[in-house]
């Protein structure tokens, strides 16, 4: 076999081999149920974005696994519903929080008064003997 040959079968293995890592990543984006954006692919496989862009194959696996996912709930969408409950419960501890400092607030003063008219007894009661 010439250098030639071994040279475009070393190719064309490297080739298959960044294919398969490509869809691989992708089918499992898919079964997290993650959205499919190229940024994302490139991160994970630290393939060029022109691959996924030109590769044929990449390519049209690519774009059937977005239309697989249209109409399906996102990690991103899932995301902004979890933001959004946390900050909701986030505002009702900050309104306990107030209340609960406010009560404690009343407290200190009835407590204050309390004092004050127990001394005024304690202080007749002395008086008194």
């Amino acid at each position: 076999m010439s250098k030639y040959s071994k040279m475009v079968e070393s190719n064309q293995k490297a080739s298959k081999e960044k294919i398969d890592c490509a869809i691989r990543t992708i089918k499992e984006m898919l079964e997290k149920e993650e959205q499919l954006l190229v940024c994302d692919l490139v991160r994970k496989t630290g393939l060029s974005r022109a691959f996924f862009y030109k590769n044929p194959t990449v390519s049209k696996f690519l774009n059937e696994a977005r239309q697989q996912q249209e109409g399906k709930a996102f990690h991103q969408k899932k995301k902004v519903i979890l933001d959004y409950a946390l900050e909701r419960q986030n505002e009702l501890i900050k309104i306990e929080y107030e209340k609960s400092q406010k009560e404690n607030k009343d407290l200190k003063a009835e407590n204050e008064k309390l004092k004050k008219a127990l001394k005024k007894k304690e202080v007749a009661f002395i008086k008194g003997l």
